[in-house]
């Protein structure tokens, strides 16, 4: 039997100067957000979107103000436990070894936000990589109900 393949969240956060920083860890297994409402569990989901490549920018909200980039904590089953950076305007991604806060002087890995099937230089790449699925073809097949 192969060993599972998967990804894990373990850290969503926001940071900013002056040390503005909030995070949200997740935990083995599953993981539920609750809270009552504008407590900013939809903003979660749409960062962990935007963090995994998305183009939709996040919601222009106050409390957003005072950050400037979003950290996503990933394990991955090949490379360990890395963390993604980016700014909360969007654009490309900084990518740092281990869990941290902040990026230190000398890390120059940036991956493209955009797939490009023919670039590894890309976030979709590294992810597809690291579940052994890069490089394959993938297609939909639509299954008509027979009457």
């Amino acid at each position: 039997m192969t060993a599972q393949r998967r990804i894990m969240l373990q850290r969503l956060a926001f940071a900013g100067p002056k040390d503005a920083f909030s995070e949200l860890g997740f935990g083995p297994g599953a993981n539920l957000v609750y809270g009552a409402s504008n407590t900013g569990k939809s903003l979660a989901l749409k960062a962990i979107d935007f963090m995994l490549g998305s183009t939709r920018v996040l919601p222009d909200i106050t409390e957003r103000h005072k950050y400037d980039r979003v950290l996503l904590t990933l394990q991955l089953p090949a490379s360990g436990q890395i963390t993604l950076f980016r700014s909360i305007q969007g654009g490309p991604f900084t990518i740092v070894d281990g869990m941290a806060d902040s990026i230190p002087d000398g890390v120059n890995r940036t991956l493209s936000a955009k797939h490009d099937p023919k670039n590894s230089e890309n976030l979709s790449n590294l992810l597809l990589t690291e579940l052994g699925l890069a490089g394959k073809q993938h297609r939909c097949v639509r299954h008509e109900a027979r009457r």
